[in-house]
């Protein structure tokens, strides 16, 4: 394995920058493509950045697999975090913004982190580390098709909130 100096030497000397150009590539991919194209690209990379630590615990100690694994987790983690920051802020009432983004993120954090933060080392021990990372990938993979599914249908579009819109406030269902 790896030893936690190495870790954090790649997580801030690759990471750290692959993070913030995939800042930048979300912001111009969410103003180019759109919400829902963005979106799914995000989800499809985000999914697919778990198999780079197959492929790293796979090929065994290899600093240049560190590097390309925690590059490519990163990259798409910025690009996602925009561009989900994005959909969340979307799916909100303009009225209700602060209110509704916190709930919405902290439910799709909470349901994350106990699912992950019970079971994880748990299937490690059973699996090992490549199989567990591409079970991850595939347990992503429901929700990249629904998603996927949810915008052809115009469920995606039918969700977005009031964002922008002007709303009496006499009556809050209006």
């Amino acid at each position: 394995g790896f030893s936690n100096d190495e870790i954090a030497i790649w997580d801030v000397g690759v990471g750290f920058w692959a993070y913030l150009i995939g800042i930048f590539i979300g912001g111009i991919a969410y103003t180019r493509m759109g919400l829902k194209r963005s979106v799914l690209v995000a989800l499809v990379l985000m999914a697919v950045s778990n198999l780079s630590f197959a492929a790293l615990a796979a090929a065994g100690h290899s600093n240049l697999g560190m590097a390309g694994a925690i590059g490519f987790e990163n990259m798409a983690s910025g690009y996602g975090g925009v561009v989900v920051v994005a959909y969340f802020s979307a799916l909100c009432d303009l009225r209700y913004t602060a209110s509704q983004y916190a709930l919405i993120s902290a439910s799709a954090s909470v349901i994350g982190r106990f699912a992950t933060g019970t079971t994880a080392g748990g299937l490690i021990e059973t699996m090992g580390y490549v199989n567990f990372y591409i079970l991850t990938t595939l347990l992503a993979l429901p929700g990249v098709v629904l998603f996927w599914w949810m915008g052809r249908s115009g469920l995606v579009d039918a969700a977005m909130g009031t964002a922008g819109e002007e709303k009496s406030d006499a009556d809050p269902f209006a």
